[in-house]
């Protein structure tokens, strides 16, 4: 019995050592499976063994100034670490912000010196330590590791001693250092490297190869900045925010402008573009409110999205070198004022001059297809604009709020016209629609308050809604001329079948012509055409009080024309041979009339000789009266003279 209850306490401790050993072990072993060093207390001072030296990571101290001793138990101080272990010393914990932890929070440590042995600052060693103030780096110091003195919110002061080569990621983030000298043996910044500080300028050395993103970013009183010699690309926000930033020395070595790298600098008013520049990335002077002036060289290949969005540039000359241009590019530049684009463009980006409210030209070159939606919405200065003779698609809200634009006439490739193209145009009084397109989208000439007269061509069957909406649930529709107050009249042609809402919507509406006869029309309505008038509100000759004119649209064009011959041929297309008849003969006393008025007409013109002075004459048969020899008509009776000479 005793020997089973021995058995028994026997096997639960062994699973007792099986479930605590792991735990034991793992406090004392790395991720990696390396045994941790537990750090030795000399004093105040917490280190580690290293070869040829110690390293420090922590202090027990709290005083206002720290010098870190050269030596410790007779062996050389040559690094700084973070401290992988809790204040006691004893146990793994999670990893402490910083060699010198006590320094956050309460401690009044506000300076401190580092001996010229260190040649190295690891990663985290002084970060967070918010009390922190000034530190003395070591003479021997050749690189700061990442994040060193991230966050030390109070530091202001850490010269950068001559021979060093490597300041890694976010090593002075968030600090207030205020002035920023490198050595000529600088090869790399690292990324955030001084974001956020108070510097307010940076040159850099042409040593310097490595360059990080962010490495100044938010710099709120940077100024100036003069950019390493070899330098072949700007990376992304390297200066963003940087409000302060008036002026910066690009190399003529550099390539590529990386993404917002200059993003919202408000202050900057001149960009020096280097003249072998190819890239010009996404947002990279975007909202520089008081750039004026960026010429664009010669050598650019790529302008991508927003690059210029919301700048102060007054002139836009984009090189034929462009093969590349994303849309936003001049979005909100409320200053330019004129725009050539390269020759080769075939499809203007979406937004690319939106809210560029003092355009008043743009050169488009006809290799242009397609203008991408709102393209040019509330540029409120455009007058006019020609659109290539190739063109074939308008897209969604392109002219939308071009308040000033009064004319403009669509080339007859264009197919398909968008949702709200011409929404807002106020001023536009006349638009040529091509013959080619076959439907109109919604909202298309919405509040365009000076349109009296639309007419729409033969071959649209769709006006209000897109193709792929028609006909299903929750379809897209949209009033097209919403707001025209002062449209009278409207011609549809025989192809027309879907028309949404235009006679409710337009109390100004006086005529709607319809090209079909008023059978086919009447055989549409309870279908798609009950979206032009409803059934119960339809006495057969109007709509409320619309007229309705069928079959009549090119009769109606008749009182248009300008010449007899025009109308007799406008006529012949429209009516019956008896009504052509009928037509002429009331055209005979309009004829005749304009006969007995010629002569006269032509006397008024000094086309009659009144007085007899040449020797060959000519003379009236009808009353025999003699006129000179270029006269035609007799100034007595008004009969035209006739070919006889007679001699005198």
């Amino acid at each position: 019995m005793k020997r089973a209850k021995r058995k028994y306490l026997l096997s639960h401790i062994l699973c007792m050592l099986f479930i605590v050993f792991p735990a034991l072990t793992a406090a004392v072993f790395s991720e990696s499976g390396e045994p941790e060093k537990l750090p030795l207390v000399s004093g105040e001072w917490l280190y580690l063994n290293t070869d040829g030296g110690v390293s420090v990571c922590g202090y027990t101290g709290n005083d206002e100034h720290i010098t870190i001793p050269e030596t410790i138990e007779g062996k050389t101080v040559r690094e700084l670490s973070y401290n992988p272990f809790d204040d006691r010393g004893i146990f793994p914990g999670e990893v402490i912000d910083g060699s010198f932890f006590r320094c956050r929070g309460e401690s009044t440590t506000k300076h401190i010196t580092i001996p010229d042995t260190v040649n190295v600052i690891n990663d985290f060693a002084f970060y967070g330590c918010t009390s922190l103030e000034q530190v003395d780096l070591p003479q021997g110091l050749t690189d700061i590791n990442g994040y060193v003195f991230a966050h030390c919110s109070n530091l202001y002061k850490a010269d950068i001693p001559d021979g060093i080569k490597n300041i890694e990621d976010s090593a002075f983030s968030d600090t207030k250092i205020s002035s920023l000298d490198l050595p000529d043996t600088i090869t790399n910044i690292g990324v955030s490297a001084f974001k956020n500080t108070l510097i307010t300028q940076a040159e850099l050395p042409d040593t310097l190869t490595g360059l990080g993103t962010r490495a100044f970013y938010g710099c709120e009183l940077l100024q100036s900045a003069k950019l390493p010699s070899g330098l072949t690309e700007i990376p992304s926000e390297l200066f963003g925010n940087c409000i302060s930033l008036r002026s910066v020395e690009i190399p003529d070595t550099v390539k590529t402008i990386g993404a917002d790298a200059f993003y919202s600098c408000t202050s900057l008013e001149q960009a020096d573009l280097p003249r072998g520049l190819t890239e010009i990335s996404s947002y990279a002077f975007a909202y520089c409110a008081n750039l004026h002036k960026a010429d664009i060289p010669d050598s650019i290949k790529i302008i991508d999205v927003g690059a210029f969005l919301g700048t102060a540039i007054t002139k836009a000359d984009l090189p034929d070198t462009l093969t590349c241009l994303g849309e936003d590019v001049f979005f909100g530049c409320v200053s330019l004022q004129s725009v050539k684009l390269p020759s080769k463009l075939t499809k203007i980006p979406s937004k690319l001059f939106g809210n560029c409210i003092s355009l008043r030209s743009a050169e488009i070159p006809d290799t242009v297809r397609v203008i991408g939606s709102y393209a040019f919405e509330y540029c409120s200065g455009l007058e006019q604009i020609n659109l290539p003779s190739g063109l074939t698609e308008i897209s969604d809200g392109v002219f939308g709020g071009c308040e000033s634009l009064r004319s403009i006439e669509i080339p007859d490739t264009v197919k398909y016209i968008g949702i709200s193209a011409f929404a807002n145009c106020i001023e536009l009084e006349s638009i040529k629609l091509p013959t080619g397109i076959t439907e109109i989208g919604s909202l298309t000439f919405s509040n365009c308050r000076s349109l009296k007269v639309m007419e729409i061509p033969e071959g649209v069957s769709k006006i209000g809604w897109k193709t792929e909406d028609a006909g299903t649930a929750g379809a897209m529709k949209g009033k097209p001329f919403e707001g025209c107050e002062s449209l009278e009249e409207i011609y549809l042609p025989k192809s027309i079948r879907s028309v949404y809402d235009i006679l409710q919507s337009n109390s100004s509406l006086k005529a709607v012509y319809f090209a079909a006869d008023k059978e086919t029309v009447e055989a549409l309505m309870g279908t798609d055409i009950i979206s032009v008038m409803a059934a119960e509100d339809y006495s057969g000759t109007d709509y409320g009080n619309v007229e309705l004119h069928f079959g009549e649209k090119e009769l109606m064009d008749m009182t248009r024309e300008k010449s007899p011959l025009d109308i007799i041929k406008v006529v012949l297309k429209t009516t019956s041979v008896v009504f052509t008849l009928a037509f002429l003969i009331a055209l005979v006393p309009n004829l005749i009339q304009k006969a007995k008025t010629r002569p006269q007409k032509a006397e008024q013109e000094g086309n009659v000789l009144t007085k007899l002075g040449s020797s060959d004459m000519l003379v009236c048969k009808h009353c025999g009266m003699s006129g000179g020899k270029e006269a035609r008509y007799c100034i007595n009776c008004g009969k035209k003279l006739s070919q006889k000479k007679i001699k005198r």
